[in-house]
């Protein structure tokens, strides 16, 4: 294992010049490692492509090996000093061999999404000095992803690949562009532990000795001047990746089309949550949800674009209908893609859920370690979910989930509310949780005003409270 990352080291460290500054030089191996692995993708869809015996497939696999000498000749620029060419060059490749890949196969492949964040590394390679550069990229990837969501079926020949495939397709893509965005943040905190290392040292270091007082204080400030660059950069990614996982929940003008009555109070612990909610429409039925993943900030993240994909794919590929059929299958996704098959796994990750559909009148609530409340006019009602969360490894692979009906009479006053338990754990000042019992009484004294008083009472009394321990969302809606 050590010779190995020798190796990759070795090839990653090239180009690097003496006297550069930690920062520059990250950029020259964080480029590096992009290259190579542009590189070797490129390669396995030749070899993948070249075993399809097909005119659109050879076409496609000359292009992606046109990529992959381009990438190479990039890494080779890269390791001689042409850190600009070399960037370039990744840059441009990039972009086109994504573009095309996703109107080879018709489109919604999900690869928008990839274009979208790869914007954040342009932040990263490229340094202030060359704004001009990440302003001309930047806007050559928007009219990209713009071309690809705005302008469908631009290729006649186009690849139809199947439903699942490309369901699957769409799920990666969007769990690669978590990791990418990850991968960045992780390597800003990493320069930020190493300039929080030189002033500690500077620190044990500093003597009687005007010359080397002055020399350390030097250090120090040069130090300084790093890490607050550092964690400039870190919480500026850190924004955008709230930004892109604002742009995957619910637009509220789709939710208004079919909901007349409803509020959403939505409040992340940290800059990125781990709660979302989620809304689908489908032949006239409605699908709302309310989720608490694991955890919150960057992990609880992660895991809830992977369920935001994966609710998606359910309900428009699959055309599940029914809620226990749709957590049914959340909960089997989950388990395959973070590999939950036996009890030794690392990660035992998971997610809570209350889901309900509503059609005709008739709404259906299934819900994983997650109770729904309701009013039947002034009457307060509530349904437990079943005692399992969504993922995580269990002994018995015999999950099930119960569907519970509500008809809806025209004669009588609906209100429910969808939540996640971060409002419950809300502190005062001593300390004192709110606690369910406190939710049920606050929504006994709400449920008769109009949805926007609701939704401005809940606000204005959680301002009261001093400490949010978990991310929060509350869906409330009227029938």
């Amino acid at each position: 294992m050590k010779a190995l990352i020798e190796l990759i080291k070795s090839y990653t460290h090239k180009g690097v010049a003496v006297g550069m500054n930690p920062s520059e030089e990250k950029v020259v191996v964080l480029t590096n490692y992009v290259l190579l692995i542009a590189f070797i993708v490129a390669v396995t869809k030749v070899l993948i492509f070249a075993s399809i015996e097909t005119s659109i497939t050879s076409i496609t696999s000359l292009v992606s090996l046109i990529a992959a000498l381009l990438f190479f000749v990039a890494y080779f620029l890269n390791t001689k000093g042409y850190y600009t060419a070399a960037k370039s060059i990744l840059v441009i490749v990039g972009n086109i061999a994504a573009f095309y890949n996703d109107i080879k196969f018709g489109g919604d492949t999900g690869l928008s999404l990839l274009l979208f964040a790869a914007i954040a590394v342009y932040f990263v390679i490229f340094t202030l000095k060359d704004i001009s550069k990440i302003f001309i990229y930047s806007c050559f990837t928007v009219i990209l992803i713009g071309i690809i969501n705005f302008v469908p079926n631009i290729l006649p020949d186009a690849i139809s690949p199947p439903a699942e495939l490309k369901s699957f397709a769409k799920f990666t893509t969007s769990f690669f562009t978590i990791l990418i965005i990850v991968y960045v943040n992780f390597n800003f905190l990493k320069k930020s532990s190493e300039a929080e290392k030189k002033m500690m040292e500077a620190n044990n270091e500093l003597s009687d000795s005007k010359d080397l007082l002055i020399e350390q204080n030097r250090i120090i400030e040069t130090a300084h001047s790093e890490l607050k660059e550092v964690n400039e950069e870190l919480y500026s990614s850190m924004r955008y990746a709230e930004s892109i996982q604002n742009k995957l929940l619910p637009d509220s003008n789709q939710i208004n089309e079919f909901i007349k009555e409803y509020f959403i109070y939505y409040k992340s612990k940290d800059i990125l949550s781990g709660d979302f909610y989620w809304f689908a429409e489908s032949h006239g039925k409605l699908f709302i949800a309310v989720v608490d993943c694991t955890g919150h900030g960057i992990p609880g993240s992660m895991l809830s674009i992977a369920g935001q994909m994966i609710l998606n794919d359910a309900v428009k590929s699959i055309g599940l209908k029914d809620p226990d059929l749709i957590l049914e299958y959340l909960n089997s996704m989950i388990l395959k893609t973070l590999q939950q098959n036996n009890e030794s796994t690392s990660i035992k990750d998971g997610m809570d859920i209350c889901l309900i559909t509503v059609q005709d009148r008739k709404l259906t609530f299934s819900g994983a370690n997650r109770p729904l409340f309701y009013f039947v006019n002034d009457e307060f009602k509530e349904i437990k979910g079943s005692r399992t969360s969504i993922g995580g490894y269990k002994k018995s692979n015999t999950t099930k989930f119960e569907n519970h009906e509500i008809n809806l009479l025209e004669s009588n006053k609906y209100t429910f509310y969808l939540f996640t338990d971060g409002l419950a754990d809300y502190t005062d000042k001593d300390g004192r949780k709110v606690g369910t019992k406190k939710l049920r009484e606050i929504f006994a004294k709400i449920h008769n005003l109009p949805h926007t008083e609701q939704n401005i009472f809940i606000q204005e009394y959680f301002s009261d409270y001093t400490k949010q321990r978990d991310d929060i969302t509350l869906w409330g809606i009227k029938f």
